[in-house]
């Protein structure tokens, strides 16, 4: 069925943005019959070949950006965006064009983290207390301005963010002063105009939510739950729309996110909301205007709910209402992350396989060989992703989870950024949970054996599948791992309980890619003749 509206045929659109986030919103604006401009900073941005022009422009600078636009050959009738943290720069831009949108204030509030804490104060909408730093005018010097006094009676634990970064960079759970200011210095290094919020942190839930305002009015898209790991980071390995949550749950969740829209003063564009729920109620996280990035409002919206949010962003941004009224979805969609454990890359493997899995929509990789890839502490450090689509949620969710199984990011063995993440004492991303029982376990097993022993092998088996419960990346169990191991020719019989400790921690911290990496950074050493060196460097 042809996606042309004949209201808008031929109308100009200039969306800011050109990535992977953007591409869903470029073909529907050329499908609906629109001449579609792109800009972006990035020269090979792959929106760039799909649009009717190209704009090399900065996204941040919403002056150039506003003088390419006046000087188009064709008069611009409106600007969009989805999945970028540059509404801003699109209230700016039409602003200055005249055309339709929010205005400019309101997209800094709800761009900057600061200034939207405040709006929501204002307005008493639930959310985290909150302090903020301003390197730029004297709200902090030196790692010491951070103190019991200018976090004005703050409890731990705390979240200290950027007030102006997307994808969750810099930002970080803090339980200590030290902590606090070493995270706080961290985030100035990532904002862009110098300025760090630091809040209470709310335990809860999470949600994702959209929603569509026009001259007002709130409409809403569809509510997905987001599956965070990973502290003290906030690491999204993925979300499932539409939400599990009871209907009570969501009235909380779509209540306060439409009081933050108000607060923030939305009343014709896109709002996307991150919402924590806990026995004392629902908080807003945060509220961008525009819509959600991370495959939401493209893929996992028109997969789950049958509607296209890009659709009525564009409609919006050109003078012309959303869609009449959403119909919720009748199947289920879930988004998964695969990740990996620092190196370099040497192969990655098993992507075609899990693409001919059921259920299996679209993937999205970031990693080649020879990349340097690093164990994630925000959201643009993963690897890769999965999407699926199903009549269930077990279904949709078990999909994506067992393609991401299937990805084999091989390291290039004996690998030093390697050996420091499998070796650690910190256990964060482990891929499976260490607890007492399973630490003394390997603890006491030696370096190595002189002869393949049973015993400690199987009773660390049985102590990891009662208690370690399924791998925390991908929900796999330890079997699977020995298993997958075993089918790669890397564990010969009993070597994993031959060689001991290190292996075991190899496997327990890093999964099948740990193990895999260890035994063959093992055979590497084992030819150098220095492999009992290189053993007893594990602890």
């Amino acid at each position: 069925m042809s996606s042309v509206d004949t209201q808008l045929y031929g109308k100009h659109l200039l969306i800011l943005g050109a990535g992977v986030m953007q591409l869903p919103a470029i073909h529907l604006a050329k499908e609906m019959g629109l001449y579609v401009t792109v800009a972006d900073g990035n020269p090979s941005a792959p929106g760039r070949y799909d649009a009717d022009c190209f704009l090399h422009v900065d996204l941040k600078d919403k002056e150039q950006l506003a003088l390419s636009a006046a000087q188009s050959d064709i008069p611009v009738d409106g600007v969009f965006t989805a999945g970028t943290d540059f509404s801003a720069s699109v209230a700016w831009v039409a602003a200055r064009l005249g055309l339709p949108g929010i205005p400019y204030e309101t997209a800094l509030a709800a761009t900057d983290k600061a200034l939207m804490r405040e709006a929501f104060s204002r307005q008493q909408v639930p959310s985290p207390r909150f302090v903020y730093f301003d390197a730029q005018h004297g709200g902090i010097s030196t790692e010491k301005s951070v103190s019991a006094g200018t976090l004005k009676g703050l409890e731990y634990p705390l979240v200290v963010k950027p007030v102006d970064n997307m994808g969750a960079r810099g930002i970080r759970r803090v339980d200590t002063l030290d902590e606090c200011r070493a995270a706080v210095l961290d985030a100035f290094s990532l904002s862009r105009n110098g300025r760090v919020i630091v809040e209470e942190y709310i335990e809860g839930d999470e949600y994702s939510i959209d929603a569509l305002v026009w001259k007002g009015r709130i409409y809403i898209c569809g509510i997905a739950d987001r599956h965070i790991t990973f502290p003290p980071y906030f690491i999204e390995m993925g979300h499932t729309m539409p939400t599990a949550a009871s209907r009570a749950v969501q009235k909380k969740i779509v209540d306060v996110f439409t009081r933050g829209i108000k607060a923030i003063g939305i009343h014709e564009g896109a709002a996307k909301g991150d919402i924590k729920v806990n026995a004392r109620g629902a908080f807003v996280g945060e509220i961008a205007a525009r819509l959600s990035g991370g495959y939401m409002s493209g893929w996992t919206y028109p997969y789950a709910a049958g509607i296209l949010p890009a659709m009525g962003g564009i409609r919006i941004a050109l003078g012309y209402p959303p869609f009449d009224r959403f119909r919720p979805g009748s199947c289920f969609c879930a988004e998964h992350a695969y990740i990996s454990v620092p190196g370099k890359v040497k192969r990655v493997r098993g992507v075609q396989e899990a693409l001919a899995f059921p259920h299996i929509k679209n993937h999205f990789s970031r990693v080649k060989p020879g990349d340097i890839v690093v164990f994630p502490r925000n959201n643009v450090e993963k690897c890769g992703n999965f999407i699926g689509q199903a009549a269930t949620r077990k279904a949709a969710r078990s999909s994506v989870l067992k393609a991401c199984r299937n990805v084999c990011i091989e390291l290039e063995p004996d690998n030093s950024n390697t050996m420091d993440f499998l070796t650690a004492h910190n256990h964060t991303g482990a891929y499976f949970r260490m607890d007492r029982p399973l630490q003394r376990c390997i603890s006491s097993m030696p370096l190595w054996y002189g002869e393949p022993q049973e015993g400690i092998g199987p009773l660390l088996c049985r102590l990891s599948s009662r208690r370690s419960g399924r791998g925390r990346w991908y929900g796999d169990r330890l079997e699977d791992v020995l298993r997958e191991l075993a089918e790669y020719d890397i564990m010969e019989g009993t070597t994993g309980w031959r060689i001991g400790r290190p292996a075991w921690l190899a496997i327990m911290r890093g999964g099948a890619q740990g193990g895999r990496w260890f035994f063959q950074t093992l055979d590497l050493r084992l030819r150098k003749g220095d492999w009992k060196e290189w053993l007893s460097a594990w602890t």
